[in-house]
């Protein structure tokens, strides 16, 4: 099993971070000049599936969002979320995401595609926010104005936000770069549970990672097509377990 990383206090955190600075800006620079570029997977990124009444579902954020990692949409996030969900509804759903878009990026972009609306919004963001200098308090009041716009203006009733990959296993990352953005990615998802158990709309996704399951693509910094289908095994879930609350009665799982 993965080892777990004990979130820091940002203190602590901004300490090591100065203490390594060269090395850890150094490293940085290496990796974007040397990281394997893989392509967002080619398919439709809007469409309807099913028959029944309409269930509106909405996929946004960066490049997990997108689906890098894989070659084709239906075994990305999105394509296989929509394999695994329950029969009786006519899905509309939407793929709003982009490779390298921070979260106040994610609602801006969120912001232009408005009119738009939805009943359930899967969202994947932080990992950039990760990368970068945005503190994890300022990345949480990002995120609660990305679910107000949600809520708000786009109507959701459910959002389930992606809990932040374990960076530390990232391949592609090299050590003490690695650790160190593993730690600032455990401390983002303790903000982002205490964040999500006040906001009854929310529900946080965490994949248990194993780093010998192959769940790392090929550049060693996207989730693998494994990944991408447990992920959506357990978005999958919470919708179903939504929706039977939702409508009072159990609603057969389609997911094999």
């Amino acid at each position: 099993m993965a080892r777990m990383i004990r979130p820091e206090p940002e203190l602590l955190l901004s300490l090591r971070r100065l203490l390594l600075a060269p090395l850890l800006l150094a490293q940085a620079r290496s990796v974007r000049r040397n990281m394997m570029r893989l392509p967002e997977p080619s398919g439709p990124r809007e469409g309807v599936v099913g028959a029944g009444p309409a269930l509106r579902l909405l996929v946004l954020g960066d490049s997990a969002a997108a689906g890098v990692g894989v070659e084709q949409q239906d075994q990305a996030l999105c394509g296989r979320l929509l394999q695994g969900l329950p029969e009786g509804h006519a899905v509309h759903w939407k793929l709003l995401a982009r490779t390298g878009l921070k979260t106040s990026a994610i609602t801006s972009r969120l912001r232009a595609a408005l009119p738009l609306q939805t009943d359930i919004a899967l969202v994947s963001a932080g990992v950039n926010d990760v990368t970068s200098d945005v503190q994890a308090a300022r990345w949480i009041e990002q995120v609660d104005a990305l679910a107000r716009l949600l809520c708000e203006d786009a109507g959701a009733r459910l959002i389930l936000f992606a809990g932040l990959p374990p960076m530390q296993h990232f391949t592609a990352l090299p050590r003490p770069l690695r650790g160190y953005l593993g730690v600032r990615a455990a401390l983002f998802n303790r903000h982002l549970r205490r964040w999500a158990a006040s906001c009854p709309d929310c529900r946080v996704l965490e994949l248990h990672w194993n780093p010998d399951a192959d769940l790392i693509a090929a550049d060693g910094f996207h989730p693998s097509a494994l990944a991408y289908a447990q992920w959506a095994e357990l978005a999958a879930a919470q919708i179903r377990e939504y929706l039977e609350t939702a409508s009072g009665n159990p609603v057969a799982s389609t997911a094999g």
